[in-house]
């Protein structure tokens, strides 16, 4: 962030303006279909549910969709990413 910062200064940008923004930034990890590594999760389709667990329903009964997945065993390999809770159910 502290290249961030510099280019923001260098631009004229207020304080705390930049300080906003940059509260903002999260860690990301990025999924690739071309590695060889673990999968991490999966982008769409329905993931695994224990097979007591119903798919979900919405409104009018109608099933929700999976937008993605991450698989819990293979990412704890990066425990130390901090995960933004909000955007995870």
């Amino acid at each position: 962030m502290t290249e961030f910062r510099e280019i923001a200064l260098g631009h004229g940008m207020p304080r705390d303006a930049i300080d906003y923004w940059v509260s903002l930034a999260r860690p990301c990890l990025s999924l690739d279909g071309d590695g060889d590594g673990p999968v991490m999760g999966y982008f769409g389709g329905r993931p695994a549910l224990p097979a007591a667990v119903a798919w979900p329903a919405g409104h009018a009964h109608l099933a929700l969709f999976s937008v993605c997945s991450r698989e819990d065993l293979a990412a704890r390999r990066f425990e130390t990413v901090e995960l933004v809770s909000d955007f995870l159910g």
